[in-house]
């Protein structure tokens, strides 16, 4: 078993990717719902 430690901060660095991949994709999402060609 891994220590409490290891899996608290490999579940923290997988929140912090999951929710920069989500605001990427929003972003992108309401960027063509608006019809502007920045990305």
């Amino acid at each position: 078993m891994l220590p409490a430690g290891v899996i608290l901060v490999f579940v923290l660095v997988f929140l912090a990717f999951v929710l920069v991949v989500s605001t990427v994709i929003f972003k992108r999402v309401q960027a063509k719902k608006k019809g502007l060609q920045k990305f």
